[in-house]
């Protein structure tokens, strides 16, 4: 089972407001690192875009959705008891309370970005939401035919990917 049908059966009763799938990412990794990966070795890749280290390489370039969910107010329901006096133009005074109880709401985002391994490093570049993580500090990793999730300690990350297990076996191959 891939991770979108694992995100949407975990929503509470609503879809979630924008459903992508995995044809919507189109891979940039080239055909001949794939067949490096598989054959079980790294390539090196040449990336302009991240700055390396002295001794980093870059094994893995990819196109990438990372899905965050966040539990946001949308409205509040009940009632509200009292009255407000008009002191002057813009100044009211209130007496009274609320008894509102707030309606809370899963929510899903999705941020496009390109998503890297290196030899010490994960990074995810992005306009927002991006991240950069040392490889040795990756406490769990969950492979899915369409995903990845990365897990640092008490964060997960949750990224879409055109193959999770390409990702998965680069992150194998450069365990110590």
């Amino acid at each position: 089972m891939g991770l979108i049908k694992d995100l949407i059966n975990s929503i509470l009763s609503q879809p979630p407001r924008n459903q992508l799938g995995t044809s919507n990412i189109t891979s940039i990794l080239p055909i001949a690192a794939v067949q490096i990966i598989q054959s079980g070795k790294l390539p090196h890749l040449n990336t302009k875009t991240i700055f390396l280290t002295n001794g980093e390489v870059c094994h893995y370039i990819e196109r990438a959705i990372m899905v965050t969910e966040r539990n946001i107010v949308t409205g509040y329901t009940g009632g509200s008891n009292g009255w407000s006096i008009r002191i002057m133009r813009g100044i009211n005074y209130r007496f009274g309370h609320r008894k509102g109880t707030p309606i809370r709401e899963n929510v899903q985002t999705y941020t496009k970005g390109v998503l890297y391994f290196t030899n010490k490093r994960a990074i995810f570049v992005a306009r927002k939401n991006s991240f950069e993580k040392k490889i040795s500090t990756i406490t769990a990793v969950t492979p899915y035919n369409d995903a990845i999730i990365l897990q640092f300690g008490n964060t997960s990350y949750s990224i879409l990917l055109p193959d999770g297990n390409i990702a998965y076996t680069v992150l194998n191959l450069l365990k110590p």
